[in-house]
């Protein structure tokens, strides 16, 4: 299949991304059907977020480099994949490439930070309630409960903490009966009481 031009973007073989031509918009969205985005298809451009398709498969780690950004980097500052939305800030914009590989396989083997991957990982569990997923936040439970209690509101607020945890306890599948005390105890030390009082009730509700 030779090389076309569909509206704003180059496409090869009807699925490789060469180059986006259109304007500088707040938003893109690739078309469905793109599985790779090759090294600095959108240079030219000042885009502040982009929506990609599930087709995709590969992005070259240069994809989203622009030459508006010095000495290297990129203007877009929101990703959106398979119903997952991240921000491609600071560090993050340099694992792109692996952010997208763990999406799309549920790799989580990828080193990331729990910053980055633990957000990435709600997202995608609280999206589809997938097996593969499931067993990773079972294994590291403790250590995403911690996570999500101590991270700064920079990272997650009250409000969003609080969200989190309620969708846990919904699932039923992390906070149980053998194991709730040790999670108030540290809902408590930390001073989270909104989330202790959660946990509370959620505690009673088991002897009823």
């Amino acid at each position: 299949m030779p090389t076309i031009l569909d509206m704003d973007f180059e496409i090869s073989q009807g699925k490789y991304l060469i180059s986006y031509h259109g304007e500088d918009v707040p938003e893109v969205t690739v078309p469905d059907g793109v599985e790779y985005i090759g090294g600095h298809a959108f240079y030219n451009y000042k885009i502040k977020s982009i929506i990609l398709p599930d087709s995709l498969r590969k992005i070259d780690q240069s994809a989203f480099f622009s030459k508006y950004v010095y000495p290297r980097g990129a203007t877009i500052s929101k990703i959106s994949y398979r119903g997952v939305v991240f921000n491609s800030y600071g560090d993050t914009y340099f694992y792109v490439r692996d952010i997208i590989d763990m999406i799309a396989n549920k790799d989580y083997s990828i080193k990331l930070s729990h910053d980055v991957k633990y957000l990435i990982i709600f997202q995608i569990y609280f999206n589809e309630k997938d097996p593969v997923t499931e067993a990773y936040i079972k294994k590291n439970f403790k250590k995403i409960f911690a996570f999500v209690l101590e991270s700064s509101k920079y990272v997650i607020d009250d409000s969003e903490k609080i969200n989190i945890i309620k969708k846990f306890l919904e699932s039923g599948k992390f906070i149980t009966s053998r194991n709730i005390d040790k999670y108030i105890s540290f809902a408590d030390e930390k001073e989270k009481f909104e989330i202790f009082d959660m946990l509370t009730e959620y505690k009673e509700n088991f002897k009823k």
